[in-house]
């Protein structure tokens, strides 16, 4: 099912986001494995970190079962296409810190001058996912060998990540 949802949001991070390198789908993903946002509250519609929360499984079953051929096979591309989004998306604040253009917390919201909001840029759920995403990716390419350049761009961005 992830190997669907990571084809279908190759042409999600192109098409809804201008993003020519890996995949991205939001919040409610359906049985044909169609990832782009859909009626909803903002607050959890518009998610575009579910490639994050999904690849932490993969990279669960690797580190609990050692299957080395599953992690190269099919984990790692699922990955390796995050991280690319995520790379690709991030931009700098003010400090120069990298964090999410526009999020949200999709349980939270919170009051602004009388009004519920629900979105707002680099919310910490997002920093945390795609920082845990991000390490576990670099800790796989290190560890096996895998995409240099990949690794080399995570271990610039990790650091530069807006801590929580």
């Amino acid at each position: 099912y992830v190997e669907a949802l990571a084809r279908n949001g190759e042409e999600i991070a192109r098409n809804l986001y201008g993003i020519e390198e890996g995949w991205v789908s939001h919040h409610t993903c359906d049985l044909w494995a169609r990832g782009v946002p859909s009626d909803g509250q903002i607050s959890w519609v518009t998610w575009p970190l579910s490639p994050a929360w999904l690849c932490q499984h993969l990279i669960e079953h690797w580190r609990y079962s050692g299957d080395e051929s599953f992690l190269r096979q099919r984990a790692w591309p699922l990955v390796a296409g995050a991280c690319r989004f995520y790379l690709a998306w991030l931009v700098e604040d003010a400090e120069g810190q990298l964090i999410t253009p526009v999020g949200t917390s999709p349980e939270n919201s919170y009051r602004l001058n009388g009004q519920t909001i629900a979105v707002d840029r680099g919310p910490a759920m997002d920093q945390s996912l795609i920082a845990e995403l991000f390490a576990a990716a670099l800790e796989i390419a290190e560890s096996y060998d895998l995409d240099t350049a990949l690794a080399e761009r995570l271990r610039a961005a990790l650091p530069r990540l807006r801590p929580l």
